[in-house]
């Protein structure tokens, strides 16, 4: 049962039910109200709800005043670091670039070389493993799909676009990646240096 007090209801098409702005939120199952899993209670903060049909979701935002819109989704858009790199000191370093969400043509993979005109890789899978390479380093991506090479100009920063289609069915997809840097200087493994891994999530 909902608390008693008036909330709000939205209709989301992407999970065919009515959503009620409660804390927590729930929804109806055509019987009874029942609360959404813990993973949606950060939704449940916000104080207004409304259904947005352009992306079949429900949006919550705050009355209040500018601030985040917030999805309610099960597939929340991601992009987390996993692992470590490896390298003589500051390692080299991987960052996204916007939200990796269906048909953001600007969603691209940063790589931070740490060394002006140096060649760079970027290495793109299906799947993450944990491969000794020797010296404490590790590859970090398995089934790999592709492998991207830069010069990295002056400023060490080189950044891939990775535009992603507008397909709702990639809802969920995951892929890694993971950089090299050939910089003899400051490898552990006598010419390149290489970067933790970076999952990505694509989702709302």
């Amino acid at each position: 049962m909902l608390n008693s007090g008036s909330c709000q209801l939205a209709f989301d098409p992407h999970r065919g039910k009515v959503i009620a702005q409660s804390y927590p939120l729930h929804e109806w199952s055509g019987t009874d109200w029942v609360a959404l899993p813990t993973s949606a209670q950060y939704f449940a903060m916000t104080h207004g709800i409304l259904t947005d049909h352009t992306r079949q979701r429900v949006l919550g935002f705050d009355r209040r005043g500018p601030g985040p819109v917030m999805i309610l989704t099960d597939t929340a858009a991601a992009a987390e670091g996993f692992g470590a790199g490896c390298a003589l000191g500051v390692m080299p370093a991987l960052h996204a670039m916007m939200h990796p969400t269906p048909g953001n043509a600007l969603f691209a993979i940063d790589l931070g070389s740490l060394a002006p005109s140096a060649p760079t890789f970027l290495v793109l899978g299906l799947g993450s493993q944990s491969q000794p390479l020797g010296a404490g380093c590790t590859l970090l991506v398995a089934q790999p799909l592709a492998t991207l090479f830069a010069m990295a100009p002056p400023s060490g920063q080189v950044r891939h676009a990775i535009p992603i289609p507008n397909d709702p069915g990639l809802r969920g997809v995951q892929f890694v990646a993971q950089g090299a840097v050939w910089q003899p200087s400051r490898s552990l493994l006598g010419s390149i240096t290489i970067t933790a891994g970076l999952r990505v999530t694509i989702g709302d």
